[in-house]
């Protein structure tokens, strides 16, 4: 009886502290866009500007940045540009020249092709199957091998849309 009321509190024990665990956001890239600085909720990253075997290995610095970088972006002409870039490989800083040798900014970024979404209302809450957070409003950017190619404004009822409430 003992072993099997030990086995229950440990199991209770443990449903507890998973339940009330949060993984730590993580920091968002600004992007300027429009004469606007924004926070895209999501948003381009230089990974796929590399092969898989050569995607540079940042240092993290803290949780709440697990790519290890920061990166400035913008869109200007209906292009995508990184315009800036700061982290740490091995201890040692490095600027977009190191990863993009020969490039000075701003870098067209040919290799981002996805949705930026820009916040633009109140945070609904963890939108289900999609592990991102969801606004009332959201400016969602269609961004094809660097070319900026549809902007949608989109409206989620907090009534309707599937979360978790955070």
């Amino acid at each position: 009886m003992t072993t099997t009321m030990n086995l229950v509190i440990t199991i209770l024990g443990l449903l507890f502290l998973t339940a009330s665990a949060h993984a730590t956001r993580q920091i968002t890239d600004p992007l300027e866009w429009k004469g606007e600085t924004v926070y895209p909720a999501s948003g381009p990253t230089i990974w796929d500007a590399f092969p898989e075997k050569q995607k540079p290995k940042f240092d993290m610095d803290s949780t709440a940045n697990w790519k290890g970088y920061g990166a400035k972006w913008g869109i200007k002409d209906d292009t995508l540009f990184l315009t800036s870039l700061d982290g740490r490989i091995g201890g040692k800083e490095v600027e977009i020249s190191d990863l993009f040798p020969g490039k000075k900014p701003p870098i067209p970024a040919t290799w981002f092709s996805g949705t930026i979404i820009i916040p633009r209302g109140k945070e609904i809450g963890l939108l289900k199957r999609k592990a991102r957070y969801v606004y009332t409003k959201e400016t969602h950017l269609t961004v094809k091998k660097g070319k900026l190619v549809k902007v949608e404004e989109k409206i989620f009822d907090p009534k309707k849309t599937p979360v978790w409430k955070i």
